[in-house]
């Protein structure tokens, strides 16, 4: 493998774990897994954060490959992202057990699909 590859590699790495060092965003990674789809609104009586940042929290973990969206029409036909598991699609797969104050994940390539 190339440096350039190489290195490329590590910033999609790093965008990764970056995305996961936030309790929100490990949290909203477990409410998408078991609403999905689903919006932003919809997330906000989960949490205890304003609904701007439960939707930028949410971008973070799309630019990271962990989530993906599309524009879909809402109440009163607004549009609005809704948001489902990008299930490996950026090379990552990721299982996520959530115990309170206790997260275990288990990340490897997305063509990895046996259990632990």
């Amino acid at each position: 493998m190339s440096d350039d590859l190489e290195a490329e590699d590590f910033r999609e790495q790093a965008k990764v774990f970056k995305a996961l060092q936030s309790e929100v965003r490990l949290k909203l990674l477990k409410e998408v897994s078991e609403r999905q789809p689903v919006s932003a609104p919809e997330l906000h009586d989960a949490f205890e954060v304003t609904k701007e940042s439960i939707k930028k929290n949410l971008n973070q973990l799309e630019e990271a490959g962990l989530l993906r969206s599309s524009r879909e029409r809402g109440p009163g036909n607004r549009p609005r992202d809704e948001f489902v598991l990008a299930y490996g699609e950026s090379g990552v797969m990721v299982q996520l057990d959530v115990v309170p104050d206790d997260y275990d994940f288990y990340l490897g390539e997305s063509d990895v699909a046996s259990p632990l």
